[in-house]
């Protein structure tokens, strides 16, 4: 109230699967977390006036075992879907795995996917190619594995080791100098481009030679209102791609990109419609 701070949604537990690590922590079943958010959180918070505050349920610190948490959580409290919830794993696992895998329970039942927490705890490496290799992650979070939101771990901080950060600080605090780490921008063609409440769309290759797009060629696309946001990824080093931009059933005036790479950061030109209406991007 002091700032002005309206709180979203609550969490109770922080990665309930983890215990004797350098941190105070609490150890959760599954079941015990479905049926303490069910049966205790969500009667305080409503009997406190808080019917609107959401409860973030899960926050496992690995995607795939945290899907499976989530699933079997709501599977033995079948309650829990009519709670108000958002539904929560971390994403500590190797950039680029393949393991982005969906929650079939959550997208029946309308409850939002989250990850809550993710960063990079391997060697330091503010590398243009690490940045290319987080891209593709993100890609994957919202493309394959239907996210609704992602969330960064840890924004700026001072990191000598690790790749935690999007910006690097000095060790020495307060900083006085600071950079923004390459994964920043490509996290930044997400996060700064996409609409909020947008709705992810079907991207599909219409060709008279192949109905694929090329393997190194990353689509994913947003439309909020008359916004439309379209990501694309080109993860060759070698190779560039050209390609003609249609929304289908929709004539648009007005077309930006905003290009990051190796050497430009969001780099902005404006595109104008072909003789065919198309864009050629």
């Amino acid at each position: 109230e002091k700032f002005g701070i309206e709180i979203y949604a609550i969490s109770p537990s922080n990665e309930p699967n983890s215990s004797g690590t350098g941190w105070n922590g609490c150890s959760w079943s599954y079941t015990n977390l479905a049926n303490f958010c069910q049966k205790n959180l969500r009667p305080a918070l409503d009997k406190a006036g808080y019917q609107d505050m959401k409860i973030i349920f899960g926050e496992h610190s690995w995607w795939k075992a945290g899907v499976t948490f989530l699933e079997n959580g709501l599977k033995a409290c079948p309650d829990l879907v009519n709670s108000n919830i958002i539904a929560a794993a971390h994403g500590y696992t190797l950039i680029g795995n393949t393991e982005f895998v969906q929650s079939p329970l959550c997208a029946e039942n309308n409850i939002h996917l989250w990850n809550t927490e993710t960063s990079s705890t391997d060697t330091y490496d503010p590398s243009w190619k690490n940045a290319m290799q987080w891209a593709t992650t993100f890609h994957n979070y919202l493309a394959v594995s239907n996210l609704n939101a992602f969330i960064w771990w840890a924004g700026a901080r001072p990191c000598s080791t690790t790749g935690e950060n999007l910006i690097q600080l000095e060790e020495a605090l307060p900083s006085t100098y600071y950079y923004r780490v390459p994964r920043y921008y490509t996290f930044g063609q997400f996060s700064k481009f996409i609409e909020q409440n947008a709705v992810r769309v079907d991207v599909e290759a219409i060709s008279s030679e192949t109905d694929k797009l090329p393997e190194d060629l990353l689509v994913s696309a947003y439309v909020k209102d008359d916004t439309y946001t379209i990501v694309l990824i080109n993860l060759s080093q070698k190779e560039s791609f050209s390609t003609l931009i249609e929304i289908e059933g929709v004539e648009f005036q007005n077309m930006r990109t905003y290009t990051s790479s190796e050497y430009v950061k969001w780099k902005h030109k404006k595109i104008n419609p072909s003789q065919s209406g198309l864009r050629s991007i």
